[in-house]
């Protein structure tokens, strides 16, 4: 199975756009910031953000030790709402959402490209993965901003973010993921199994927030 014993921790941040019961989902990439002046925090306007706000992978670590680190974000116009969405987003889901959409984004700029048996094999590690139950996730902090926005599309508008972080042991996470992987490669020759974890082996997960739509 993939490197075990290596430290890796995810750090996810999904978006959550509010509006009104719609909702889409948005995974943090690393793009143009859009500037914005906090007007009010929990705690007040000059209160002090927690430390694991907008962290990367490397900083988390050394602030969570053995742990896997997962940021979830929501947006509306109101702060009830995003607090009553906080209460009852389902993190396992989107958290199993994202890992698989990791390793689909991974598979298509894989060396292994024209393996129809590694494609394949990662196209079912993905499906079920999408569907694994996470236990273990535990709510460990949150904190809410109201933004107004300085340029962009929605320059001049005001709107609440949410973010939750979440932590889980690290050995619980690569043990679900090991079993999915050990599942999906089941059956398949040497080489597409011997591929398939290094190429798991290589996946890693960066937190990068994106404040564009």
């Amino acid at each position: 199975m993939f490197n075990t014993n290596k430290k890796i921790i995810f750090v996810l941040a999904f978006v959550f756009v509010l509006n009104a019961i719609f909702f889409s989902a948005n995974v943090f990439a690393q793009r143009k910031r859009i500037r914005y002046d906090i007007i009010d925090q929990r705690g007040g306007k000059r209160a002090k953000q927690p430390k694991w706000m907008f962290k990367g992978t490397t900083a988390l670590e050394k602030d969570y030790p053995n742990k896997m680190a997962f940021i979830i974000s929501g947006r509306g116009k109101s702060l009830n709402f995003v607090e009553s969405w906080a209460k009852r987003v389902n993190s396992s889901s989107e958290v199993a959402r994202y890992l698989s959409q990791s390793i689909t984004d991974m598979t298509a700029a894989s060396e292994y490209g024209g393996d129809e048996s590694f494609q394949r094999t990662m196209e079912t590690l993905t499906t079920s993965v999408s569907k694994v139950k996470i236990v273990g996730l535990r709510r460990e902090d949150d904190w809410w901003i109201l933004k107004e926005y300085k340029d962009g599309a929605k320059k001049g508008q005001q709107e609440y973010e949410y973010y939750v972080l979440y932590l889980i042991d690290s050995d619980i996470m690569k043990r679900i993921i090991n079993n999915e992987v050990e599942k999906a490669i089941s059956g398949e020759n040497e080489e597409t199994k011997s591929r398939v974890k290094s190429a798991m082996d290589k996946l890693t997960y960066e937190y990068m927030e994106n404040d564009e739509e």
